[in-house]
């Protein structure tokens, strides 16, 4: 699916969950995701935002997000059968350099 990304946002890949063989309600299974999210340190870049600086957010880099913004401002966007993840720029403390 081709598409654009406008603003200063970035979509990220989201960290696979181990599966389980355990039935969970969908409030349980939000809330283990969101205790989850605590343990992602090194998100990697699927899409830039148009207006983002594309020397320091490229695809495939690595971005570390405080789990308290990501916790409050996340968004998920499925993309060809893939859920992603969506955020803005400005909540990124970290670019892990290669």
């Amino acid at each position: 699916m081709n598409f654009t990304l406008n603003g200063t946002r970035l979509l990220l890949n989201k960290p696979e969950a181990k599966e389980t063989t355990v039935t969970l309600l969908p409030e349980a299974k939000e809330a283990l995701e969101k205790e989850v999210m605590r343990e992602w340190h090194h998100l990697e870049i699927f899409a830039v935002g148009d207006q983002c600086n594309q020397d320091k957010y490229a695809t495939g880099k690595k971005v570390f997000i405080p789990t308290g913004p990501l916790q409050d401002t996340i968004q998920f966007v499925n993309i060809d059968g893939e859920v992603k993840i969506l955020v803005s720029e400005h909540i990124v403390a970290l670019v892990w350099e290669d």
